[in-house]
């Protein structure tokens, strides 16, 4: 009987190869296309959500300060200033030439040594030295000092061991390394007469405005400050009929945020979505 299955018969039989066709140049177009569609509305939805978590870090950072400053007002009753009782300053007064993120820093950290602010390294005295001998007790850091960064008006980062003068005009920074901003508020002020203003403490009559923009005036123009808290153009420094002061609390903490831009691109324009502004403002009680 002849074998059916041989080796032989089994060489002769023709093998089966299976037919693969490839993507055609219109099919890779079309998946091109869809992957590029996609990608066109993921990237924006990604950005924001990046932004987003940026600005809520920097408002936790921003909180932390707010909770240090009632640690500070707790200890000597009232909230760091930029003139002695939020009113008026004589022009020998030394925080007459300091910026409001100056003062914050120095009230906050202390980093100057005991020269300028009674005490090496972080913390101060409210008394100053006398005959050589420092007097008082040493209060603060109210921050910890391993959280924020110091920079100067550069933007540098100051080191722990920098120049006492340099210490002593040191900012706080956030976490792209811009000045937090202090603005404290002048609690008698009336919002409808002079909101945010740009006073010179000591030189010029009232009305005070509530918020100074001189305040701060060497990295935010008062105008932004302004559009931020509720002043539409044309701006003035003072809510008028049909606008709403954002806020009126004891101050303000500002952040430039993920653009590391203070205020908008036009201070002309109310901020929108083509006028964008995304500072970090912070208050008691109050956040945007």
């Amino acid at each position: 009987m002849a074998e059916t299955n041989s080796i032989y018969d089994r060489g002769r039989r023709p093998s089966r190869i299976s037919a693969r066709r490839g993507f055609t140049l219109v099919e890779m177009l079309v998946v091109i296309g869809i992957i590029l569609l996609l990608i066109g509305i993921l990237l924006p939805a990604i950005n924001r959500a990046y932004v987003q978590g940026v600005r809520t870090r920097m408002a936790a950072d921003l909180q932390t300060i707010v909770t240090a400053l009632q640690a500070y007002q707790q200890d000597h009753g009232d909230i760091p200033r930029t003139s002695p009782d939020g009113r008026v300053v004589s022009t020998a007064n030394l925080t007459l030439n300091m910026q409001g993120a100056q003062v914050l820093c120095r009230a906050l950290i202390g980093p100057g040594n005991r020269a300028t602010d009674g005490a090496d390294g972080q913390g101060f005295r409210t008394i100053p030295v006398i005959g050589g001998v420092t007097q008082g007790r040493v209060y603060g850091p109210y921050l910890p000092s391993d959280k924020f960064k110091l920079v100067s008006n550069t933007g540098a980062v100051i080191a722990a061991n920098s120049n006492p003068t340099l210490l002593n005009t040191a900012m706080i920074a956030d976490r792209s390394g811009k000045p937090i901003l202090y603005y404290p508020a002048i609690k008698t002020a009336d919002p409808a007469v002079a909101y945010v203003g740009n006073q010179d403490w000591g030189t010029q009559p009232q009305p005070y405005p509530m918020f100074n923009g001189n305040d701060n005036s060497a990295n935010q123009k008062a105008d932004a400050l302004r559009l931020l808290l509720g002043d539409s153009p044309p701006i003035n420094g003072r809510i008028d009929s049909g606008e709403i002061a954002e806020f009126v609390g004891p101050y303000l903490l500002v952040g430039a945020g993920p653009d590391e831009t203070f205020g908008p691109p036009d201070v002309t324009k109310p901020i929108s979505s083509v006028n964008q502004c995304d500072d970090v403002v912070v208050g008691v009680g109050y956040s945007r």
